[in-house]
């Protein structure tokens, strides 16, 4: 599970929440799922089916971990959903390198002369910030 963020700030709660099981309960799964995501956080959770002593099947949610870090996911423009931020830059025809799938979107010109900004950094509420070179 490894994620990979520009200047990020990591670190893990653990959340305990437990529902009673009567009798002798054995966990039969361990496999954890993204139970909520948002823009700096996302729950990993665990839900065991428990068997008791007289076989009836409960669903035991016993551990969720809520990962935290400075810009862990992106909303997807044309899905509308969180998705996972990758700050790696794609390279254009035109010399430009550009990453577009993290919260805010940069291009940076190969040319520090360019007049158009060698910088450009487009926040997650659709402003832009554009930056030169003064000579």
């Amino acid at each position: 599970m490894s994620v990979q963020n520009v200047s990020s700030l990591f670190f893990v709660v653990m959340l305990f929440s437990q529902l009673s099981v009567r009798g002798d309960a054995r966990p039969a799964s361990k496999e954890y799922f993204i139970g909520n995501l948002g823009a700096h956080h996302r729950t990993w959770m665990k839900i065991e089916p428990l068997t008791n002593q007289v076989g009836e099947v409960i669903l035991h949610t016993n551990t969720a971990y809520v990962e935290i870090a400075s810009g862990l996911n992106y909303r997807d423009a044309t899905t509308g959903e969180w998705v996972e931020s990758d700050p790696a830059f794609d390279l254009s025809t035109e010399g430009y390198a550009i990453a577009t799938r993290c919260q805010h979107r940069v291009v940076i010109s190969a040319n520090l002369s360019d007049t158009n900004g060698v910088i450009d950094l487009e926040t997650p509420d659709g402003k832009r910030l554009r930056s030169s070179i003064l000579v």
